[in-house]
């Protein structure tokens, strides 16, 4: 009995490990946040989205046709997508309400990122498309591809960050293609949001896959000619 015991104790062991063996095989190999994309919010006075969110892991890509915030915004279609390497956001045709005075907008604000694993580096970029803000009828265009946190200022009005980037301790990108913030009052919108990890967030491998499915097939014959054999000593009277 005792040693029909012992078998049972370590074919249970076998399996376990046959089991940790397969999970390895398809666990990441460091835990990190998932890469993401944004198409827009809206935090202060007035809070609306986060809009049209992308992330890997997690559900990508995915958009929406427009989006309005009553007297502060409108958009036309918005794209998102998130991969293990990169993400990616795109606004078409925002108009946005500064002032009794002032408006904004643009044919398409965009953002990307991502992870180079050759030189274990992350860059991104934004650019707009036919982008201006208006004072009293008076139009002023934006860069098409402004340098990393560009800052314009409209007096009275906004401060306006284009291609606002930055980067984490763990070394993760975030860009921002466009963000307002509104004078006198908290009142802020965040267009085209990009965030990339300094890292390749596809399931590495512990061990090689077919290292532990070979395992786990040994593991399961072994344990059913262990089951066989129990049965039949089971069936013979022990004398």
């Amino acid at each position: 009995m005792k040693l029909r015991t012992k078998r049972a104790t370590r074919v249970a062991g076998a399996f376990t490990l046959a089991a940790g063996l397969a999970l390895a095989a398809a666990s990441p190999a460091v835990a990190a946040p998932p890469n993401t994309a944004i198409g827009l919010q809206a935090t202060g006075t007035i809070v609306a989205g986060p809009f049209a969110v992308s992330t890997f892991p997690g559900s990508s890509p995915n958009s929406l046709v427009n989006i309005g915030v009553p007297g502060l915004l409108s958009t036309g279609a918005v794209n998102t997508a998130a991969g293990n390497v990169n993400a990616s956001s795109s606004v078409d045709n925002l108009a946005v309400t500064l002032s009794a005075i002032a408006s904004l907008s643009a044919g398409t604000v965009t953002s990307s990122c991502a992870f180079d694993p050759n030189t274990s580096t992350v860059s991104g970029t934004a650019g707009l498309t036919n982008a201006a803000f208006t004072v009293l009828g008076v139009p002023t265009g934006l860069a098409a591809n402004p340098a990393p946190n560009t800052v314009v200022g409209i007096p009275g009005v906004a401060t306006l960050t284009l291609n606002r980037q930055s980067t984490a301790g763990d070394g993760t990108l975030t860009i921002d293609a466009l963000v307002i913030s509104l004078l006198g009052s908290a009142q802020n919108v965040t267009v085209a949001t990009s965030v990339c990890n300094a890292a390749d967030l596809a399931p590495v491998p512990l061990i090689p896959a077919n290292v532990a499915v070979g395992a786990l097939a040994m593991l399961l014959i072994g344990g059913t000619s262990f089951q066989i054999h129990r049965r039949r000593n089971l069936a013979d009277p022990v004398t």
